[in-house]
């Protein structure tokens, strides 16, 4: 495209992207339920299992965790995060999770971001998860396979 004709192009970018409305312009964050880290245990996940098998037309649930907060993570072959998140209320209580290739994901905040501002803030912290088993050096544990981390 011809310099001369970029200030017309973004013109008439923006006025298209003016008719769209706001709720189609909107990352909209959808989960199916609102869980405390408290409630994450191996009897909710022998209860979805019950749902089985997932797939087109039965997603895996999505869950959206409340009162956990990003205890620590490792980046793992530069694009993977692997995750440990407490409980506010019970600091005791850890829950590992994964994100794969999260490292440079567009729209992602940096995992080291996340964990400055939610030190800084106080902020709480929206963690965007599927639950899974990991069986791993003959140890088994519930995994959170992480899709988005956000603050309020």
């Amino acid at each position: 495209m011809p310099k001369e004709n970029l200030a017309q192009f973004k013109e008439n970018m923006n006025h298209m992207l003016s008719e769209i409305p706001e709720i189609q312009r909107t990352v909209q964050h959808l989960y199916d339920l609102e869980i405390t880290p408290e409630e994450i245990t191996p009897s909710l996940l022998k209860s979805l299992d019950l749902l089985e098998p997932f797939g087109m037309g039965n997603e895996k649930p999505k869950f959206k965790l409340k009162g956990g907060f990003l205890k620590s993570f490792d980046i793992m072959k530069d694009v993977h995060v692997r995750w440990n998140f407490s409980s506010r209320e019970n600091p005791k209580l850890n829950l590992k999770g994964i994100s794969f290739n999260y490292v440079g994901k567009w729209g992602h905040m940096s995992p080291s971001e996340i964990f400055e501002r939610q030190k800084i803030s106080g902020e709480e912290l929206n963690v965007y998860f599927t639950l899974s088993l990991n069986y791993f050096n003959g140890n088994k544990y519930i995994q959170l396979m992480v899709d988005r981390l956000d603050f309020n």
